[in-house]
């Protein structure tokens, strides 16, 4: 029915009493129907790359520089060849195992070592005989009244080694330069995109350790004499007294980095998608909802309202029906072109952990008390700084 035969109808209905509008639709709208959103799933990241890179920290120098020793002229053996012989002393304590540690390292290298309780109970015999008081806890005696009771012992000495300074102490300030290692060289080339900075993300160039110091300073001096026939001072740390090193553990790990902005994108996509399939539905129902309002006929009270009406409610599904088309065609061009990111090619970033050093023996040397593992090592960095200094005296 064409729009001037329903005006005619309206006039002619008018024209029997009370003005009655005929149906405007008589058909239901004609209708492309709505793409199906599919959402696009989420990509998900290559799995992560998992390396270590590990370096081993080789044992530090073990003997004393040859400026931290004098002999002048050292020990001397008597004509009979018979072994000289030393008793230790101490004005300060020792550390766990240092006096042991030095009477062997004297042992070996060639001295007779006298117990140092001879020369004590001696000093308390020649005290007494001159009527002094014991000496107060913790006050050294005279060296020159020690040099006497070492000497007119029932074994006397032939000398006196005395320790002036022989302690263990934690160093927490060491750091290891590593980023030009060949192993840190190796691992990064093993690993494209890793390098070594201070930045996040990358292979430290130097890393810092805690572990213990061993320091030994001493003289040697002749009984009879108190001169100095020889002087040394040597210290060594942790790495020394590991016969294996140190070794220094990195863990890297490689992700994707741009796997959050490639998601966020589809996800934006998605969410686009099912905003325009809303928004085109909720446009139909609208839309079907002029096409019944306008499928009934209706009595008004002027020809002029009928007119009205039936010119409203077609410009009302004209534009609704515009409304439609532009929302289903941007729907589906969105759904034929996905966004750029799905198809991105992946770039990575690196993960790079703590550095762990093995052994790990912290920093508190009253920890050795309890802890079996760092004793041992404590017992080995004292035998080792006794033996090196005391290799250096010469014994002619």
């Amino acid at each position: 029915m064409t729009r001037g035969a329903l005006v005619l109808l309206a006039v002619v209905v008018a024209g029997c009493g009370t003005p009655t509008a005929a149906p405007v639709f008589t058909v239901e709208p004609r209708l492309a129907p709505i793409p199906d959103p599919r959402p696009l799933p989420p990509r998900e990241a290559p799995a992560p790359i998992r390396d270590t890179l590990e370096l081993r920290i080789a044992p530090g120098p073990r003997v004393p520089d040859e400026f931290d020793v004098v002999n002048s002229p050292g020990a001397v053996q008597d004509e009979e060849d018979v072994r000289p012989a030393v008793v230790v002393h101490a004005p300060t304590p020792l550390p766990e195992g240092g006096r042991p540690a030095l009477e062997s390292a004297l042992l070996r290298h060639g001295f007779a070592v006298l117990e140092q309780s001879a020369v004590d109970r001696r000093f308390a015999q020649m005290s007494d005989s001159l009527g002094l008081p014991p000496l107060p806890e913790g006050r050294s005696p005279d060296l020159s009244r020690v040099l006497r009771a070492a000497q007119s012992t029932e074994n006397p000495a032939d000398y006196l080694f005395l320790v002036e300074r022989f302690t263990v102490s934690p160093v927490a300030d060491r750091t290891i330069s590593i980023g030009d290692r060949p192993e840190t060289r190796a691992h990064v080339e093993a690993n494209p995109g890793l390098s070594v900075g201070r930045d996040e993300g990358r292979i430290p160039p130097a890393v810092s350790a805690r572990w213990y110091e061993a320091e030994l300073s001493a003289r040697l001096l002749d009984v009879g004499t108190g001169s100095i026939v020889w002087l040394g001072s040597h210290d060594l740390e942790s790495p020394a007294a590991e016969p294996d090193g140190f070794i220094v553990r990195i863990p890297t790990e490689r992700r994707a980095s741009n796997l959050d902005r490639i998601n966020s994108a589809i996800a934006a996509h998605n969410d686009s998608t099912r905003t325009l399939a809303a928004a085109a539905e909720a446009v139909e129902a609208e839309l079907r909802e002029v096409y019944a309002e306008g499928s009934l006929p209706r009595t008004f009270e002027t020809d002029e309202e009928v007119l009205r009406w039936q010119r409203e409610i077609r410009e009302e599904a004209d534009e609704l029906e515009r409304r439609y088309r532009d929302l289903v065609a941007t729907l589906a061009d969105v759904a034929r072109t996905p966004p750029p990111e799905t198809e991105e090619a992946w770039t990575f970033r690196y993960v790079v952990g703590e550095p762990d050093i093995s052994p790990e023996f912290g920093s508190d040397v009253s920890v050795a008390v309890t802890d079996p593992r760092v004793e041992a090592h404590l017992e080995r960095l004292v035998r080792m700084v006794a033996t090196s200094l005391v290799n250096t005296i010469l014994i002619s």
